[in-house]
């Protein structure tokens, strides 16, 4: 009699409260499902034997399989979503099935999240989910795996993105390496996975990237041009692939025009720079000592004249933040031509070094971890208090992606002539038809004028020749996917904050005392 497989379901659980670029507004724009799904999942996938039968569900895609018979159920844990893991793990050990959970949230909460599931892996997968499974298998399974030391890059294996449904994606991930050499106060990546930069083989990431079902690609990398050499070798092979692709990068990558060029012509169509403030003050909080604010403008308009699309990211809530603060990030980006801003509330996450001072300083808000969602706050004692710094930060949100501000930042970033190469993946006839008439619905019959009238600015800028109509489409899907988020969002407004004072009724009053008297009051 033939053994039956055992069967490995990997699951990334739903969030409670999505940031703007998680983008599923966009994917649903694009005919997707989603804008990305977790690269953890198909990665985890290629980690397991064959003689394993492995299924993939991202729950912002589909339904978790609950009533199905599995050997071993694996969650992939945020903040935002490890509640509901939570509840998942619930049901599959009620049926008797033995749950893991790894991800940023078990590596830094192990003994709460082992409270929920049977074991907890902490840190990354590469060294460790081999025995795991084996253990299984063994009946053997600890509670706790964790690796001795950062697993070598050539571990890194291609993911199984034949798991996935790839048709309700519209941008696939791709990882070049693993962590990164700075130490911003707010951020986990260099806790978890080092100060030191690991690269993959380069030919093993552009035979993945060949071997991909889509054309869509999102880098995953905190850096992607850290290492100058490996970047410019990348995208020499990344040019006859015709790919379209954004990343994060560092400032620095400006200063390079040749390198900004290469990756232009190697398909880059948007990358993130992390500016996090506009003052030196709140740089010096987040210990964000790399940058210099006068170097931001150039940066911007280097990207702009190159043909790539900055997205630029502000962290709000600093101590140090007033109203001024909110206002004047609105006044750059506008200046600037920064269409694309992604905007967090400083949120103090677990196992970062601004958790332990917030922490010891009294500061911190043990609200439940969904609530750790950068849309609300999680600490007090700085200028403004806990519902002022919501208000404020929604109606940045507001005017950022109001269609007015839409206008006159395209005009500004499309007038320096890089967005005039048309864009490296061309859609089917089909596609284009499908799409024109959505736009031309979707603008030309608003109420706004201002949405009317970006339309037609881009129209009229496509036909002199000063952007590619398909660059000028592309940034309208985004423009509506973008403020259809803020629109859903705003009309939760009053729901979202009544959920957060509720939370924060429930918190201790010693656990949530300021230093200073009378510092960060809710109202």
């Amino acid at each position: 009699m033939q053994r039956r497989r055992p069967r490995l379901l990997l699951v990334s659980p739903r969030h409670e409260f999505r940031n703007l670029w998680a983008l599923k507004e966009m994917g649903r724009q694009m005919g997707r499902k989603v804008a990305t799904t977790p690269l953890a999942l198909p990665v985890l996938a290629a980690l397991a034997p064959s003689t394993w039968e492995v299924r993939i569900v991202d729950e912002e895609m589909d339904e978790v399989p609950v009533r199905d018979s599995f050997d071993l159920v694996a969650f992939t844990t945020l903040s935002t979503n490890v509640e509901r893991g939570y509840a998942l793990a619930r049901l599959f050990r009620e049926a008797g099935i033995r749950v893991v959970m790894g991800g940023p949230y078990a590596s830094t909460r192990t003994q709460e999240v082992l409270e929920h599931c049977d074991a907890v892996v902490v840190g990354e997968a590469e060294d460790l989910f081999g025995d795991l499974l084996s253990d299984v298998q063994n009946n053997r399974l600890q509670p706790v795996y964790q690796a001795r030391s950062l697993p070598s890059p050539d571990r890194i294996p291609s993911p199984r993105w034949d798991l996935v449904d790839t048709r309700q994606v519209m941008a696939l991930g791709v990882q070049v390496s693993r962590g990164c050499p700075h130490h911003c106060d707010f951020c986990l990546v260099h806790h978890l996975y080092g100060r030191r930069p690991r690269y993959r083989p380069l030919e093993a990431v552009l035979q993945e990237i060949r071997g991909l079902p889509g054309r869509f690609l999102s880098f995953v990398d905190d850096n992607l041009t850290a290492r100058k050499d490996y970047a410019r070798q990348l995208m020499a092979g990344l040019k006859p692939l015709e790919v379209q692709w954004s990343a994060l990068a560092s400032l620095e990558v400006t200063r390079d025009q040749d390198l900004l060029r290469d990756m232009a012509e190697a398909g880059c169509s948007s990358l993130v720079l992390g500016f996090e403030s506009l003052t030196e003050e709140g740089l010096a909080e987040a210990r964000k000592t790399q940058f210099r604010i006068d170097e931001y403008e150039r940066a911007i308009e280097a990207l702009h004249r190159a043909g790539i699309h900055c997205i630029g990211a502000f962290v709000l809530g600093f101590d140090s933040d007033g109203p001024e603060a909110y206002d004047a990030v609105r006044e750059f980006a506008r200046r600037n031509g920064l269409s694309y801003l992604m905007l967090n509330l400083l949120t103090v996450l677990e196992g970062t070094d601004l958790e332990r001072r917030v922490t010891a300083e009294g500061r911190r808000i043990p609200l439940p971890p969904s609530f750790q969602n950068s849309l609300l706050p999680n600490k007090r004692g700085g200028r403004l208090p806990e519902r002022e710094t919501y208000d404020r930060f929604l109606d940045l949100l507001d005017h950022a992606y109001s269609w007015a501000d839409l206008r006159e930042k395209a005009r500004r970033a499309f007038s320096f002539g890089g967005f005039r190469r048309a864009a490296r993946v061309r859609p089917s006839l089909a596609t284009k038809v499908s799409f024109s008439a959505r736009l031309i619905r979707s603008y030309l019959l608003s109420r706004d004028p201002d949405k009317r009238g970006l339309f037609r600015d881009l129209y009229h800028m496509g036909r002199r020749g000063d952007v590619a109509m398909d660059q000028a489409a592309q940034f309208l899907m985004m423009a509506q996917g973008l403020r259809s988020y803020v629109d859903r969002l705003l009309a939760r407004r009053e729901e979202l904050w009544g959920r957060y004072a509720d939370a924060l009724a429930r918190v201790p009053p010693d656990a949530a005392r300021p230093t200073r008297p009378g510092a960060g009051e809710a109202s």
